[in-house]
């Protein structure tokens, strides 16, 4: 072997850079610890300081764990949740690009019309100048989220339309997304990748519960996610309730009607509790202190369900996950008689109360049945190992590509 053969050979067979605003949260991490174990990967992230999700509060970058991918945390400027600029990416990414390896990742975890995107990816256009096109040229990924068709401003064509032509592939969440991005116009690779979540962090109570059953809600209080017509409904009808146990936890612009709603449930007998915003790092314990998850989502001119984390979290902590058929909920919870059309609030009802005979005759065969379930489908390390083969055939394709 030759010491140019004995390099080559020693040399990552390709480097993952990950760019994306949610990896503030240390539970979303754990995936990219998974990719970075497949057979000649290297990978890196790139995260905000700080990060405000659409009805969240801020969140501050949390530490990382160090069994993770390097972490490099960077200040941003946000003029908008789709416009966000990462101070010293340039540097990130000049130094990204010197290290060796064979084939070269970035993937932007943004959407394609965002100003975020032409942000990063004119950056990585200086870098490379900046560092002579030393080395293999990287790929550029986006991730497509919007699963209803939008006619966008002017410049937010023109961003989306160069975007679509620079992009050497973008990852969706569901068909619904893929079709969004086909109606604007885009003709390169889609390719799927599901929510995903740690198994670690996210796992049935081995010790099995007792007495009422436990139901809740949690997302964020905002007119889309069904949360007032759910609470009308149980307190017009508190029956559907006996029994049982109703926590809500959320914050959002209808937190103080939820909390005076809540209140009126407790009136009519319901041991009800309102439970306010609770931290990513909490939520596992309150899929745990629960048997069933109600998701009532309703579309809206401007947004429907896009995924639905909360159901593949809950899921996987052994929680039976009710939900509307808006978006992508049917596709995620998979089971029939687990989905209610939305704004059918007695067919809600109904699919409610088979869900509670469905646990009380047994509960801890339903939370293993549903945590299989979730694991199977959704578990970080099953989601590397596709995105891990997905990418390399992306690499193949564009590498015969470039050869003809």
């Amino acid at each position: 072997m030759t010491t140019k053969d004995s390099l080559r050979t020693s040399l990552p067979t390709v480097d993952l850079l990950i760019q994306w605003q949610s990896l503030v949260v240390p539970n979303y991490r754990s995936f990219f610890r998974e990719l970075a174990k497949h057979p000649g990967w290297t990978v890196s992230m790139i995260a905000p300081d700080k990060f405000r999700e659409g009805g969240m509060q801020e969140l501050e970058c949390a530490p990382n764990d160090p069994r993770n991918p390097p972490l490099t945390v960077l200040p941003v400027k946000r003029f908008h949740t789709q416009a966000v600029w990462f101070d010293g990416l340039l540097k990130a990414l000049r130094s990204w690009l010197q290290k060796p390896a064979e084939r070269k990742v970035y993937f932007c975890f943004t959407e394609p019309y965002a100003l975020t995107a032409i942000f990063s990816w004119m950056t990585l256009v200086c870098a490379r100048i900046m560092s002579g096109f030393g080395g293999p040229k990287p790929i550029f990924l986006l991730y497509g989220f919007q699963n209803i068709y939008k006619q966008f401003p002017l410049p937010l064509r023109l961003v989306q339309g160069l975007m679509f032509h620079v992009a050497d592939g973008i990852f969706v969440a569901g068909s619904e997304h893929e079709a969004v991005l086909r109606r604007h116009g885009y003709k390169g690779p889609c390719i799927r990748l599901p929510m995903w979540f740690d198994p670690e962090v996210f796992t049935p109570d081995d010790a099995g519960h007792d007495g009422d059953i436990r139901i809740g809600y949690a997302g964020s209080l905002l007119p889309e996610k069904g949360i007032t017509q759910l609470l009308d409904s149980l307190i017009e009808h508190p029956e559907s309730l006996r029994g049982c146990t109703f926590d809500v936890a959320g914050g959002g612009q209808l937190k103080d009607e939820i909390s005076e709603k809540v209140q009126r449930l407790l009136s009519k007998g319901v041991n009800a509790r309102f439970l306010g915003s609770i931290s990513s790092s909490d939520m596992a314990g309150f899929y745990r202190g629960i048997d069933i998850l109600i998701v009532p989502s309703r579309t809206a001119q401007h947004w429907k369900e896009q995924f639905g984390r909360v159901i593949v979290e809950a899921m996987a902590s052994g929680v039976a996950v009710i939900g509307s058929d808006s978006g992508e909920i049917p596709f995620v919870i998979a089971d029939p008689e687990r989905v209610f059309p939305e704004n059918d609030m007695v067919r809600l009802t109904q699919v409610l109360t088979l869900a509670v005979e469905s646990v009380r005759h047994g509960r801890t065969r339903e939370r293993e049945r549903v945590s299989q379930d979730a694991t199977t489908r959704f578990a970080d390390h099953r989601v590397a190992r596709q995105m891990a083969s997905d990418i390399e055939g992306l690499l193949d394709t564009h590498g015969r590509r470039q050869l003809t």
